[in-house]
């Protein structure tokens, strides 16, 4: 990322890695900053490569994680004013009519009308 946005310093834009986004505290370190940091753009969530039927895998997961990251920029100390939550591609694309596609070297803009039927 940072070599795609080279205008911004550290001080501007930061990640952190998180092995388990659905630890209690899992994000407790990655939320410490000097100096405070004012946005989180959370952009975590569980990505399987198989049909799941089962919400502990899948949805449970997600929204435990969301709820983590929610739960430690509310901590006291800290400066947060906006969290942006983004979620997976695997939300927007028919993984089945994709498929089908020839492959192109033209970027594709994603609409609304690409939602995933099974989201």
């Amino acid at each position: 990322m940072r070599k795609d946005f080279p205008s911004y310093s550290n001080s501007q834009l930061d990640f952190a890695l998180v092995p388990n986004i659905t630890a209690l505290g899992a994000y407790e370190k990655a939320v410490m900053s000097t100096p405070p940091f004012n946005t989180v753009i959370y952009a975590a969530s569980p990505f399987l490569y198989r049909i799941v039927n089962d919400n502990s895998e899948f949805l449970v997961p997600a929204l435990n994680g969301t709820k983590e990251i929610l739960k430690a920029v509310k901590a006291p100390a800290l400066s947060v004013t906006r969290v942006i939550i983004t979620r997976s591609y695997a939300a927007v694309v028919d993984h089945l009519s994709e498929a089908a596609k020839p492959a192109t070297a033209e970027s594709k803009k994603y609409t609304e009308d690409d939602w995933n039927p099974d989201s």
